[in-house]
C-alpha cells in the first residue's frame, strides 16, 4: 500500500489513515471503493481538523456532483457533503451537534459556500428533509457565531436560499486543493430556478 501524502496524514488518526491505506488498496468483487461522506469528507476537503472516524455513503445514496478521487479513494464534493450534515442535524443528539455546527463553521470560514446555499441543495438532495427543521437546530448551537447567524438562515426560507454577494472570488479567499486536483471558482449562477452563489468546485 502506498504511503499516504503527509497532508492527508495530518487530518487523520493513525488507525483511520492506515484504514484508508487498506480501503483505497482493496476494492470490493465490483471493483469499487466506498465513498467518504459527510463530516469525512469535509476533513479531506478543507483540512480544518483531525478525523478520527470516516465515515461512508450509503449504497443508493444522492449524490449531487461526481466524487473526486483522492488518494485512491473516491470523496464527494463539497455540495455533498454539506447537504448530508445539513441532513443530519435534525437526528442528531445534543452530543453530536456542536461538531456538527463545527464543521458547517469551518466550511463558511474556508469556502464561499454558506448555509443558505446548503439549504437549495439538502432540497435537491434530501427533499425529505425539512429545512425548517434543519434551520431550528442552529438555535440549540449554543455558540456566538450561528446565534448570529440564525436570522439570515431564518430569513433565506422565505427567500429560497440565495445569498447576494458580489461576483468573482471573495477577497483572500484560497483555493481548496484536493489531492493534486485544482480547484476553480463558479460564480453566481441559477440552478434550477434558484439564484445560487459562487464557489469553488473541482476543475
Amino acid at each position: 500500500m502506498d504511503r499516504l501524502p503527509p497532508w492527508l496524514r495530518d487530518v487523520l488518526t493513525i488507525e483511520q489513515a492506515r484504514r484508508w491505506r487498506v480501503l483505497a488498496a482493496t476494492p470490493d468483487e465490483t471493483g469499487e471503493r466506498p465513498i467518504v461522506a459527510g463530516r469525512s469528507a469535509l476533513v479531506a476537503l478543507l483540512r480544518h481538523r483531525v478525523c478520527d472516524e470516516l465515515t461512508f455513503a450509503a449504497e443508493g445514496d444522492p449524490l449531487l456532483r461526481e466524487p473526486s478521487t483522492v488518494c485512491g479513494l473516491p470523496v464527494e464534493s463539497l455540495d455533498d457533503a454539506v447537504a448530508r450534515v445539513l441532513a443530519a442535524l435534525p437526528y442528531a443528539t445534543a452530543a453530536e451537534l456542536p461538531p456538527l455546527f463545527g464543521d458547517l463553521a469551518a466550511v463558511e470560514r474556508l469556502t464561499p459556500l454558506r448555509v443558505e446555499e446548503g439549504l437549495i441543495l439538502l432540497g435537491l438532495a434530501y427533499d425529505h428533509v425539512d429545512p425548517a427543521a434543519v434551520v431550528d437546530t442552529f438555535a440549540r448551537a449554543g455558540d456566538d457565531y450561528w446565534l448570529r447567524r440564525l436570522p439570515e438562515l431564518r430569513a433565506s426560507l422565505v427567500n429560497r436560499g440565495y445569498v447576494h454577494r458580489t461576483p468573482g472570488g471573495p477577497p483572500g479567499a484560497r483555493a481548496l486543493t484536493i489531492g493534486t486536483d485544482g480547484q476553480v471558482w463558479v460564480p453566481p449562477h441559477q440552478r434550477d430556478g434558484h439564484e445560487v452563489g459562487g464557489y469553488w468546485r473541482r476543475r
